[in-house]
């Protein structure tokens, strides 16, 4: 409202689908598919005990929470084994919640502390908070344009000037009697009363924080917390043909790449004259076929529409996060295009298979954030 930015809400009108890897495919309006009902109690369990630990984690100071040298110490999926000790419950985990913690977070649960994953739920007001579009949800909204627009906004406001790219930061001076220094990579010095460090906590462990150094706990906790890589994919069609099918175009999917051969770039052959000069030519590496690995590519997608004045412009949004955004990011372009919208013409009809626009990008969040620091 500050900004003046136009949102509107996220389209969740019909049913939800479920696809697995079996080819089952399950249809559902409630945010849980069907599932057997011990393990729909145990979910419902999980999520309240969920409830409860993120309520002792002060979201601007988790360090401050008794609990924190031990939820540190845990992985996320660490402590997600420990509930889900029942196999009926296996595939709303697996599924619904990896695939959602893989799009909100561009990570395994193997690569987060269960520290910080409290503290972003304490931050949202519960993980459904971070994952569901309802009232009041982190998905309820959508900026119309784009979100870098909120950015655009805020240079408005502050003026071109005062903002600098391509510096990264090296340390931070809180020792000064003013206020902070702020050193970058070029030498440039910024004194300031005080300073936000709006950064994933792996990217603060790469500041030098000075007069006083961070405590260790504090700098352990920023260290290894982990966030990885998003493939981000909006495929654009003339029409909406999934909400004429009553689906809300939110889809949870798995399928495999396991029958896929990928052929790698040649590399050529070192001179054997250069090799008897002396030269330390690269190893002769032929070119052969690359198989992935045969495990599941996970996504999930969303109505991605948007209306032009009184058009509506029909699209779905692909997320791909953590290790299957990793190996997916070595397949073709063309290769993924086709194996998804296959995989989702199953549902969806073959209209999934004629869009008008595919657009890809691959993002790894740590080579970019370092950019940006």
């Amino acid at each position: 409202k500050e900004l003046d930015v136009e949102v509107f809400p996220q389209y969740r009108k019909g049913k939800r689908i479920l696809l697995l890897p079996n080819g089952q495919i399950k249809r559902y309006i409630k945010p849980v598919p069907p599932a057997p009902m011990l393990g729909l109690v145990q979910m419902q369990m999980m999520l309240s005990k969920l409830d409860k630990m993120m309520k002792v984690v002060p979201p601007d100071n988790p360090m401050a929470c008794r609990f924190a040298a031990e939820w540190d110490s845990i992985t996320v999926e660490g402590f997600f084994h420990r509930q889900t000790f029942l196999m009926s419950n296996q595939v709303v985990v697996d599924i619904l919640f990896r695939n959602a913690f893989r799009g909100i977070f561009g990570a395994e649960p193997n690569q987060m502390s269960l520290l910080f994953f409290m503290q972003t739920c304490a931050s949202a007001g519960g993980f459904l908070s971070l994952a569901e579009a309802t009232e009041g949800a982190a998905q309820e909204l959508r900026v119309k344009g784009t979100a870098h627009g909120i950015t655009l906004k805020l240079v408005e406001k502050i003026g071109a000037e005062n903002v600098i790219l391509g510096e990264p930061v090296l340390d931070i001076d809180q020792g000064e009697q003013a206020g902070c220094v702020v050193r970058t990579t070029k030498g440039t010095e910024l004194r300031c009363k005080r300073v936000i460090v709006a950064l994933p906590p792996n990217m603060k462990s790469k500041i030098n924080f000075c007069r006083p150094r961070l405590p260790v706990l504090c700098r352990h906790y920023n260290s290894h917390n982990v966030l990885s890589q998003m493939i981000k994919i909006i495929v654009t069609y003339p029409k909406a043909f999934w909400r004429d099918q009553n689906i809300s175009g939110e889809i949870f999917g798995e399928t495999t790449f396991s029958d896929l051969t990928l052929e790698q770039p040649e590399i050529s052959s070192p001179n054997p004259e250069a090799s008897a000069n002396g030269d330390s030519s690269p190893p002769n590496l032929q070119s052969e076929p690359y198989r992935l690995q045969q495990d599941d590519l996970k996504y999930v997608v969303f109505d991605f529409s948007i209306k032009d004045g009184d058009t509506l412009i029909p699209a779905l949004l692909f997320l791909i996060g953590g290790q299957p955004a990793v190996r997916c990011s070595q397949v073709p372009e063309e290769t993924l295009k086709r194996c998804l919208l296959q995989h989702l013409a199953c549902v969806l009809g073959k209209e999934v298979e004629k869009p008008i626009d595919f657009a890809m990008k691959v993002k790894n969040v740590i080579m970019n954030m370092q950019s940006r620091i």
